[in-house]
């Protein structure tokens, strides 16, 4: 693995006290493409004309705008603004009012702060509507905008280092003059800038109620955000670099909390990894909290009322798993028999579980197993030499993993069945057999062509035939134990009824129980728990709770599309982003 690809891989959401949970992370070149956008989209963001009797006159044309985020910096909300001018004339006047020789303005850059910060995109507008229909998306919730507030601009404190002006040599009393024209055509309420569209960086959406806007997922909309630059360091580097070209794959952040969770207690994400590499454009980052646990593993009540959400992956534990119920060894006089319960998944026999003994345990950043494992063992006496004894074991463990860098999921699973018993006295009589269930199943984490996401669970066309049953030989673990029929008790005097026998009543069996042990019967019960466990509602809920995740538009209408999906060292998922030109 590449050193960009390593460093991308340590990118995390994580914080002293808790976690972001999901990020969308668009480099400073993907800001300035939205900004080039709106150049073409509002004329007059290219025209600047100003007038003013006391200061003078600018009649010029930009050939756009830029900015560039100060990752150097603490003030984590504030962008440079680039102007970049083609062409143009600066005339100021002296303190007579009296126009002083024309300037000329060809190829100056101008460069100041100004802070963003959002508001509500209103309902029912022109602009609503188009953004709307750009983020695809149904449901309740409200879209709000990202935009340079010009209110907080700090034209009068220019950046002196990052502004270019040709061969012109200020005085101080022009400089004046063309700050203050500036200041006007910046004016947040009179000037070119007060509308918010034309300085706007991105929309996006939050929600109070993320079940309406993602119903099979309501643990990825959004319901909470805020903003930060967020610097990108190259491989090999230690510090990072800002400025127009050198800065370009620096980022802006919007930080989300879904679910109606609070924000860290840090307001600021510190560096941990580049989100985005040279050259592209944005990435989408989902934490594993949100991906894994509310998500992929979650773990809801076994008994849900209608239109709960279902569960996805413990549904591998639930349905394979095996189990045992009673074990009983029973004998009288000379006759003995076994009576026991079991079976692999759920039956409806199954002794009484909650929903906590099926849930996923995780084990190391990368890998969650689930294992359970039950012994049982009993015996009995006859009339001499009758006696009986049997035991019976169950086990299954189940994993599930996934490699950092790749897009996909690995579970895989084993579940085993063995019972025996055995007779002994005048005559021997040996039961004994097993099962067991295999399956492994890869589900891959897709783009689709609409620019969304897709988890594709990769079965076999036949889908219980991802299963594999085979009887089990012998018994698993410690070797089996030697036959122990020549443990005999001494004979008691004349033949005579063991102590206790005559009171024995012969057991009948209860319902889901067998009477005897049969390797056809437990491979009845493998064969039944590999036919239970429905895919279509996995499969279906996999293939639609991630399409409109994270559905993100840069300014000038452009969707941002995912592609390349790739779990990072943490176990987040990360998707770059790129947006689609109309």
């Amino acid at each position: 693995m590449s050193p960009v690809e390593q460093k991308r891989l340590q990118a995390s959401l994580k914080t002293a006290t808790g976690t972001f949970n999901q990020a969308v992370a668009v480099s400073q070149d993907a800001l300035n493409d939205g900004l080039y956008y709106l150049f073409d989209k509002f004329e007059e963001l290219k025209k600047m004309e100003v007038n003013s009797k006391k200061f003078g006159s600018i009649n010029a044309s930009m050939s756009y705008s830029e900015i560039s985020l100060p990752v150097k910096s603490s003030n984590y909300r504030t962008v440079v603004f680039y102007c970049i001018f083609e062409s143009g004339q600066l005339i100021v006047t002296d303190d007579m009012g009296r126009p002083k020789p024309r300037i000329k303005m060809d190829k100056w850059r101008f460069a100041f702060d100004v802070d963003f910060t959002t508001l509500q995109v209103p309902p029912q507008t022109q602009e609503h509507e188009e953004v709307k229909k750009k983020l695809k998306q149904l449901g309740d919730y409200s879209i709000k905008r990202l935009f340079l507030d010009f209110k907080t601009h700090k034209i009068r404190n220019f950046k002196k280092d990052l502004s270019s002006f040709g061969d012109h040599v200020w005085n101080n009393e022009d400089l004046q003059s063309f700050l203050s024209l500036m200041s006007f055509w910046g004016d947040p309420d009179k000037g070119v800038m007060k509308d918010p569209q034309k300085s706007t960086l991105g929309y996006y959406l939050t929600t109070p109620k993320p079940e309406t806007v993602n119903p099979p997922a309501p643990t990825f909309p959004p319901t909470a955000m805020k903003h930060q630059h967020y610097k990108y360091i190259a491989p090999g580097k230690d510090v990072p670099d800002e400025g127009l070209k050198l800065g370009k794959n620096n980022m802006l952040l919007y930080l989300e909390m879904t679910q109606n969770r609070s924000f860290p207690k840090e307001d600021i994400l510190e560096y941990s990894g580049n989100f985005v590499t040279a050259g592209m454009k944005g990435t989408t980052c989902i934490s594993r909290d949100v991906f894994w646990d509310s998500y992929l593993i979650r773990n809801p009540p076994l008994s849900s009322p209608p239109g709960s959400l279902p569960p996805l992956l413990r549904e591998f534990n639930r349905h394979t798993y095996a189990w045992l119920g009673g074990f009983h060894i029973w004998a009288k006089g000379y006759v003995a028999g076994v009576a026991w319960s079991f079976g692999f998944g759920h039956t409806g026999w199954e002794p009484p579980r909650t929903h906590e003994y099926f849930a996923w345990k995780q084990v190391s950043a990368d890998k969650w197993e689930w294992k359970v494992s039950d012994d049982k063992s009993d015996s009995d006496k006859g009339t001499w030499p009758v006696k009986a004894e049997g035991k019976a074991k169950s086990y299954t463990y189940n994993e599930l993993w996934f490699v950092p860098g790749q897009n996909v999921i690995h579970i895989k699973g084993v579940s085993k069945l063995w019972a025996e018993w055995k007779k002994s006295g005048w005559e021997t009589l040996i039961e004994k057999g097993g099962s067991e269930i295999k399956f492994s199943v890869d589900i891959s984490v897709d783009s689709v062509i609409e620019g969304g996401l897709k988890l594709n669970m990769n079965l076999p066309q036949i889908p219980k035939d991802v299963f594999k049953i085979t009887q089990v030989m012998n018994p698993w673990g410690a070797a089996a134990q030697q036959d122990s029929s020549d443990d005999t008790e001494s004979e008691p005097e004349r033949w005579e009824t063991a102590e206790g026998d005559e009171d024995k009543v012969i057991p009948e069996a209860k319902a889901g129980e067998k009477k005897s042990i049969n390797v056809k019967d437990i491979m009845e019960a493998a064969s039944f728990a590999a036919n239970q466990l429905d895919f279509k509602p996995m499969t279906t809920n996999l293939q639609s709770a991630l399409l409109n995740s994270a559905r993100f538009v840069i300014s000038g209408g452009q969707d941002f599309f995912h592609k390349n999906p790739v779990f990072n060292n943490n176990g987040d998922l990360i998707v770059e982003a790129t947006y689609k030109h109309r």
